[in-house]
């Protein structure tokens, strides 16, 4: 058969590749003279291709009720970047959410829904952080988290026998002492079991409130 111009390679959720070809994906499952692929949800349709990926040679059917989308290379690529993104950057899940959402406007229709993608995530996010000892008392803060990206010290202070951490670069506080108002909160929804809250000291800047210290 000629090369056929759909037949797309995307990242897929387990951190492999899949073939995107009219719609639908489908995973390697073996190489030899030809490339067999299956399709992932396994309702018998297949196709094999050439070793380059260019050209399918047979087609086996799908069922009827097997979903077809027309975007869902865009959606796989997207889902992988959003998990690429998520484990790489410090911004909020939400905020590197959002700002992917809206890079391509004419898109935006196609893109992952934020519900979807969400836990994914979160949880790729989580792997990258030390996984939690048992007990509060081992709690040893690994040196990458005592710093800034500028080299700058970050843990300010830690008293093991209160349970108390706080986080501050010397920057931080030469522009609360450079302020006249500041502002406090404290939360309690965001830490994790061992502690109270999240105390957040912020400094006022031409109106607007820059966080400095976390207790």
């Amino acid at each position: 058969m000629a090369d056929v111009p759909d037949l797309r390679l995307v990242p897929n959720c387990c951190g492999g590749m899949s073939l995107v070809y009219e719609g639908r994906a489908y995973k390697l499952k073996r190489s030899g003279k030809q490339k067999y692929w299956k399709d992932k949800k396994g309702c018998g349709g297949a196709i094999w291709t050439n070793l380059d990926v260019t050209s399918v040679s047979k087609q086996n059917d799908h069922i009827e009720s097997c979903p077809v989308d027309e975007h869902l290379a865009y959606k796989m690529e997207k889902k992988a970047l959003l998990k690429k993104l998520s484990a790489e950057e410090t911004k909020p899940i939400s905020a590197i959410y959002d700002e992917e959402a809206s890079a391509e406007p004419s898109t935006s229709g196609c893109f992952p829904l934020c519900k979807r993608v969400k836990s994914t995530m979160y949880s790729h996010r989580a792997k990258q952080y030390p996984k939690l000892p048992n007990h509060r008392r081992d709690v040893q803060i690994p040196v990458p988290f005592k710093t800034t990206k500028a080299g700058e010290d970050f843990l300010l202070w830690q008293c093991a026998s209160r349970h108390i951490l706080i986080f501050a670069a010397g920057s931080n506080i030469r522009l609360l002492a450079a302020m006249r108002t500041w502002s406090m909160d404290g939360t309690f929804k965001v830490v994790r079991q061992w502690y109270q809250q999240l105390f957040t000291i912020r400094a006022c800047v031409v109106d607007k409130l820059v966080p400095a210290v976390y207790c």
